[in-house]
């Protein structure tokens, strides 16, 4: 048995004796638009206009005891979609928390996922663009999520953000310019379509991007599924369990692996805490105030 997946079940079953209780999300953010042009904005290539970015599938998982609790996001951002019905959604203040959109749900409770023979699953097809992925979202034996109110059954929440009409630098560290103190710095993964579209992937650092595209390739780094989740579950130490990383892969590997993206390269590289919590914040409330500890993990995704 695969050595990483023996450590997943193993940490499932003990999970539910612990009376903590731990939130996990993972998600993609995509900088997709072009250059920023705003004023007062520099001229560098790593400012990027947030009109067309957008956090895409976050993804919530709960581990811990069974126990009734409210969920709220909030988000500088536009939320745009969330799964399920929200119970509540609504405008941030602008004078108090700068604006933004926040959703809640509320009135749930928590199983046990071996105390359930069978689920009865709610259906999830209308989640825009991610409907298929859903079964891939129900892989961890994390808590399962009810909600009295409209029979709900499920093993997430999603939700979806958008930015416009905001510019921000891209939070990765090329080489030129000053990049910000949040910035990423390290090992990135690049992904090559060739003229008769297949992907290659190599694994480079951040500044390798500015060098000519010969000079810094390293040879014998093609793509290899084991090679990005090795690289997944180093970025993401402990935040994920490795069923978590292998969930939030097989999300993108089509679209990654499909080359279904503009520009001739595409990079990967994680965010930088600090950018996750410009995305959004969690806040989960249990009614018997148990401790709550959030687990947050978001990979930042541009054309270079």
């Amino acid at each position: 048995m695969n050595a990483m997946f023996l450590a997943a079940l193993v940490d499932t079953i003990v999970a539910p004796v612990h009376n903590e209780i731990y939130v996990h999300e993972w998600g993609v953010m995509s900088y997709r638009a072009g250059v920023a042009e705003a004023a007062g904005v520099p001229d560098d290539s790593s400012f990027y206009d947030q009109s067309d970015d957008c956090a895409e599938a976050p993804v919530i998982h709960i581990w811990g005891p069974e126990f009734d609790g409210t969920l709220t996001v909030r988000s500088p951002g536009r939320i745009v979609s969330a799964w399920p019905e929200p119970d509540e959604q609504f405008d941030l203040d602008a004078g108090i928390a700068g604006g933004g959109s926040a959703v809640r749900w509320s009135g749930f409770d928590t199983i046990c996922p071996y105390s359930i023979e069978e689920i009865p699953w709610s259906p999830a097809s209308s989640i825009p663009g991610f409907g298929w992925a859903v079964y891939l979202w129900r892989m961890p034996d994390c808590l399962v999520i009810r909600r009295w109110s409209d029979r709900f059954y499920d093993k997430f929440f999603y939700y979806e953000v958008e930015f416009p009409g905001r510019t921000s630098p891209l939070p990765l560290e090329t080489g030129s310019g000053t990049a910000p103190e949040d910035s990423w710095n390290g090992d990135v993964l690049v992904f090559t379509r060739d003229d008769r579209g297949g992907v290659s992937l190599e694994i480079l650092t951040s500044t390798d991007l500015e060098r000519p595209r010969e000079e810094s390739l390293p040879s014998g780094r093609l793509f290899s599924r084991e090679a990005v989740l090795d690289k997944l579950e180093e970025w993401a130490g402990s935040l994920l369990k490795p069923v978590e990383i292998e969930e939030m892969w097989s999300t993108w590997e089509p679209y990654v692996t499909g080359g279904d993206w503009e520009g001739p390269r595409l990079v990967l590289f994680p965010l930088p805490s600090t950018c996750v919590e410009r995305i959004s914040t969690l806040e989960l409330t249990d009614a018997e105030g148990r401790p709550v500890y959030y687990n947050r993990f978001f990979l930042g995704m541009t054309e270079i």
